[in-house]
């Protein structure tokens, strides 16, 4: 985008001469040449917006991640992209189970996720091993099922409703059942996901519903070492000018189930809550800090309410401002 937007200046400041050009010297060939190269230009930005435009269609739903990292490799050996359903394995395994022994939950960070790495055991290659699931190379069908994206069979990686995503439920359960979890579709409504207000997954109501249970593969929770939750909240409040949105109870009850500490702190925020930087809407639509989960596989930062809230009870701020105080 960069890059498009410096053309573009350099192409303006030639239109403007090859049009003095044209007013002093009534040559009009110069002008027609710039005129060229603007449509050019434009012509390109257009195909190259529209092509990230389909690409991102498919991180439309929070659940789902796209990997596409050299496209022009994958076009070269005639892969499609990778449509990873983050959403069937939340269902199936605790976000300790990858994060952060196999991805770190930073999604910025730049590990090689290449195929002759999986096939050594690591990242997907760690489940992936034709024991625990199908094998990242058994098979080219297997290949297909991951390299997905823009091909026929990518909407079985989507959450769709009604008969489709009973057909994908039924399989996931299973699944858990095979690898010591459970999932039992019958236990929601109407044999669907619940879904929020904007069409997401609603994962609370979800949990509440008692539908299934995670497995953990977390080293330290398979020896009983699992790391005690946190109970504690934290209050997030707002400038003066948002007073109107209410502050952020942010509550660890909710957050820590099945994600060690480690997870967040020091990776996306500071072990001492005092030496934490402070951050904004802007950045967590960037994917930092909340956005890392949020807009992503958790629930869209547009649901504001969500977190921001103008309902806290005065005993509930006390309690609040009080477990703070004390950590």
């Amino acid at each position: 985008l960069r890059e498009f937007d410096e053309r573009m200046e350099l192409l303006d400041i030639a239109n403007a001469l090859a049009s003095m050009h044209k007013h002093w010297n009534y040559d009009e060939e110069p002008l027609k040449l710039v005129e060229a190269a603007i449509k050019k230009e434009v012509a390109k930005e257009r195909a190259r917006t529209a092509e990230a435009a389909k690409w991102a269609s498919y991180e439309k739903f929070p659940g789902n991640v796209l990997y596409r990292t050299d496209p022009a490799k994958l076009k070269s050996v005639g892969v499609a992209p990778v449509l990873f359903a983050h959403w069937k394995h939340r269902l199936l395994y605790e976000c300790s189970a990858c994060h952060d022994s196999l991805f770190k939950i930073d999604r910025s960070s730049r590990d090689p996720k290449r195929p002759s790495v999986m096939h050594q055991g690591a990242y997907c290659g760690a489940c992936h091993d034709s024991v625990t699931a199908f094998g990242i190379a058994d098979s080219k069908e297997n290949c297909n099922a991951c390299h997905s994206a823009g091909t026929a069979t990518d909407k079985a990686q989507i959450y769709a409703s009604g008969p489709e995503q009973r057909t994908v439920l039924n399989k996931i359960g299973l699944k858990a059942t095979s690898i010591g979890g459970s999932f039992d579709p019958v236990r929601l409504k109407d044999g669907l996901l619940p879904v929020n207000r904007f069409g997401n997954i609603d994962w609370v109501a979800l949990k509440k519903s008692g539908a299934y249970k995670q497995v953990s593969t977390a080293k330290k929770m398979a020896e009983g070492k699992k790391e005690a939750a946190r109970t504690s909240s934290i209050l997030f409040e707002v400038p003066d000018t948002a007073s109107w949105i209410g502050p952020v109870p942010f509550r660890h009850r909710s957050h820590t189930p099945g994600i060690e500490c480690a997870t967040c702190h020091a990776s996306l925020y500071g072990k001492d809550l005092k030496a934490a930087k402070g951050f904004t809407m802007q950045e967590m639509a960037k994917g930092e800090s909340c956005g890392t989960c949020h807009n992503r596989v958790a629930f869209k930062l547009a649901d504001c309410m969500r977190c921001h809230t103008n309902s806290l009870s005065e005993e509930e701020l006390k309690s609040i401002l009080k477990r703070n105080k004390a950590e």
